[in-house]
């Protein structure tokens, strides 16, 4: 588990305009409903399947992202909740996934045959540390 220390001088890089809307597990909304339900607030839903998790991205007026996230999240019918959480869109952190994916992908390829030839090997695994290298935060040791 990564400590808070850790984590603290990390700088999101959030998406100008742009918002994270998970609905409720047990209410299964759909892409109809979450339409609606957006226009009825102000906003649309952006034309883009969200890769990481069961949220849409919610189109916002540039600066006023923390307003939409509000917005959603109070939304209520009939006292009903309909939002679990609503955040910014970090497109760092999703490049971080995005990123950590292809990493593990390609170390468990080695790991589906693990005998091969010495220099096959190590050629794979300077492909994974080349990778590993390019991915790195610039500036950052």
């Amino acid at each position: 588990m990564t400590g808070e220390a850790e984590k603290k001088d990390y700088e999101p890089k959030y998406a100008v305009g742009e918002i994270l809307v998970c609905f409720l597990g047990n209410l299964n909304a759909e892409e109809g409903f979450v339409r609606k339900m957006s226009e009825f607030l102000g906003y649309q839903v952006k034309d883009e399947e969200y890769e990481f998790g069961e949220s849409y991205i919610i189109l916002t007026k540039p600066g006023e992202e923390e307003k939409a996230c509000n917005e959603f999240k109070s939304f209520r019918i009939k006292d009903q909740e309909w939002v679990d959480w609503a955040a910014r869109r970090d497109i760092k952190l999703e490049k971080r996934w995005n990123d950590l994916e292809e990493l593990v992908g390609m170390a468990e390829s080695l790991r589906d045959d693990p005998e091969y030839a010495d220099v096959v090997y190590n050629k794979k695994l300077d492909e994974i540390i080349d990778y590993a290298n390019k991915i790195k935060e610039p500036g950052k040791q």
